[in-house]
C-alpha cells in the first residue's frame, strides 16, 4: 500500500478526464464518509479540507488526492477521475497502473518497489464500509456536510486575511481580474455560490451585484 510520504510526492494537478463525473462521485464519496475518515483522508495526502472542497466542487482532481481518496474510501482511482465506469475496488497494481499512465513517476515507483521489499512497519490506513447511497443520506450528514462546507469557506477566508494582514495582498490584487484566467474567475463564481447557500450575506449581495451586471 502507497504510504503518506509517497502520496506527498505526487503532483496536484488536475488529472481528471470527464470533470462531471468526478466532480459526482467525489462528492458522493465525501458526503457519505465519517468525520474520521475524512480525516484519514487530508492526512494521508497532505491537503486542506478547502483544497478537497475544490475537488467536489469544480470537478477537478489531482493524483495526490485520486489515490488518497480511492485508497481510504476503497474505490479505483480511474473510477474517480471518470474513466472507469464501475467504482471497483483500490490496489497497489491500479495506482501503479494510473501513475504510468501519466508517465511523470517512473522514478518514485521505482522507489516504492523498492520500500515494498522490505518488512512493513507502518499500520495501513483503515478502509471505510461501504458508502451509502445518495437515497440513504440523512439530514444528520447533509447538515454535517454543510458545516463542514462553511468551515473550509472560512478557511479559505482566513488564509487571505492573513496573507492581506502580511501585505501579501493589496488593492492592486483584488482588482486584477482581467489578468486571471477563465477557470479562476469561475472557481470565484463557484465559491460565492457556495457561500451564499450557507447564508453568508455578502456572497449573496455580490452575486445579486453579478446577475445585475449580466442580466442588462
Amino acid at each position: 500500500m502507497f504510504d503518506s510520504a509517497m502520496i506527498k510526492q505526487l503532483k496536484q494537478s488536475n488529472i481528471s478526464v470527464d470533470g462531471e463525473k468526478t466532480k459526482t462521485r467525489v462528492q458522493e464519496l465525501w458526503r457519505s464518509a465519517k468525520p474520521d475518515v475524512k480525516k484519514s483522508v487530508s492526512e494521508l495526502a497532505g491537503i486542506s479540507n478547502s483544497a478537497i472542497y475544490r475537488n467536489i466542487t469544480t470537478g477537478s482532481i489531482s493524483a495526490k488526492m485520486a489515490i488518497a481518496l480511492g485508497q481510504v474510501l476503497n474505490a479505483d482511482p480511474f473510477y474517480l477521475i471518470g474513466e472507469a465506469d464501475e467504482r471497483g475496488e483500490y490496489s497497489d497494481e491500479v495506482v501503479v497502473k494510473l501513475l504510468k499512465k501519466l508517465g511523470k513517476y517512473d522514478k518514485l515507483l521505482g522507489e516504492q518497489k523498492k520500500a515494498q521489499r522490505k518488512p512493513r512497519t507502518a499500520k495501513a490506513v483503515k478502509k471505510s464500509s461501504q458508502p451509502k447511497s445518495d437515497k440513504e443520506i440523512d439530514d444528520e450528514v447533509k447538515a454535517r456536510f454543510e458545516k463542514e462546507l462553511e468551515a473550509a469557506i472560512k478557511e479559505t477566508r482566513d488564509e487571505y486575511i492573513a496573507k492581506k494582514a502580511s501585505g501579501e495582498v493589496d488593492q492592486a490584487d483584488r482588482a486584477s481580474i482581467r489578468s486571471m484566467s477563465d477557470d479562476d474567475i469561475m472557481l470565484m463564481i463557484r465559491t460565492l455560490k457556495l457561500k451564499a447557500g450557507v447564508g453568508v450575506q455578502s456572497a449573496k449581495d455580490a452575486l445579486s451585484k453579478i446577475d445585475d451586471i449580466l442580466l442588462v
